[in-house]
């Protein structure tokens, strides 16, 4: 009997499911276009959402904020207006600290403060600014340390706390320039690194010491 019932019921609830879709009800997926008024050169690269519910937009030219009603574009505070624009955004990464960290294409590693509501800047003070490394993935590890993957300078660790940059080598899993070219990161729930590359798929086991 209470098969009986719940066939019944699976079946009524997929009969008003095909009757609201023909009546084009809510239950029918639906997308809004966001315009080039709110999104620089209509190009999305990145998507994050912070602490308070604020989704971050990373463009062609520049980071825009959603609040949910507008559409807000961060910008550096200068009276230069040609240098306000963060410019091509790659990565974005929402901090376990509450930072929302940027990925540029030129500027180096970035971060938006929301106790200072200002930015940051992160970039390594070793490597010259017309030689920084687009960054095109972000990931944190369980001690609040950055992993940073750059397109052509390789594999980066960042201790936020000390401003440290450290180039980690990956070259005795996939070598070669292509090898320098990371595209994905990701921590599991092991602390395992994962590292997707021009080479293929590496990986860094928690507590490696090189």
């Amino acid at each position: 009997m209470l098969i009986a019932a719940g066939v019944l019921a699976i079946a009524c609830a997929t009969s008003a499911a095909a009757a609201a879709a023909a009546a084009g009800s809510p239950l029918e997926p639906r997308f809004t276009q966001v315009g080039a008024a709110h999104i620089p050169r209509d190009v999305v690269a990145s998507l994050a959402q912070d602490r308070s519910g604020m989704l971050w937009i990373a463009t062609g030219d520049g980071l825009v904020r959603h609040d949910g009603h507008r559409y807000r574009p961060v910008e550096r505070d200068t009276a230069d207006s040609a240098r306000r624009s963060l410019g091509w955004i790659r990565a974005l990464l929402s901090g376990s600290d509450g930072r929302m960290w940027i990925g540029t294409e030129t500027d180096g590693l970035l971060a938006w403060n929301p106790r200072t509501d200002a930015l940051e800047s992160h970039r390594d003070p070793a490597v010259a600014s017309g030689a920084l490394p687009t960054i095109r993935a972000l990931a944190q590890a369980a001690d609040g340390t950055l992993w940073i993957g750059t397109h052509g300078g390789g594999l980066v660790h960042y201790d936020p706390m000390r401003r440290r940059h450290t180039p980690v080598s990956i070259g005795d899993v996939a070598d070669g320039p292509a090898a320098q070219r990371i595209q994905a990161l990701w921590v599991d729930r092991q602390g395992n690194l994962w590292v997707g590359t021009w080479r293929g798929l590496a990986r860094r086991r928690a507590g490696a010491t090189r």
